[in-house]
């Protein structure tokens, strides 16, 4: 995730949440991957999120357009979200 942290200061993208918390704390899912430290939060932004998006999957990463956010993780198996 240190280079999908990399993307977000590139392009002036604010993470709002990380790996902090823990499993069970009702911050994410219980099995998320925010406690692996392999997805991180974005604020959304509002000129063009597909724009901001593409940026990270182009990279190789799993783009989720939540509610108000962009959830963005590393996960090769496929296991979680």
């Amino acid at each position: 995730m240190e280079y999908a942290q990399a993307i977000a200061e590139t392009f002036q993208d604010v993470v709002t949440s990380g790996s902090e918390g823990y499993s069970g704390d009702n911050v994410h899912n219980r099995n998320s991957l925010h406690y692996d430290g392999l997805a991180i939060d974005l604020r959304l932004f509002k000129e063009n999120p597909l724009a901001q998006a593409q940026d990270y999957a182009d990279a190789g990463y799993t783009v989720l357009r939540e509610r108000n956010h962009l959830h963005v993780s590393y996960d090769p198996e496929g296991i979680r979200k």
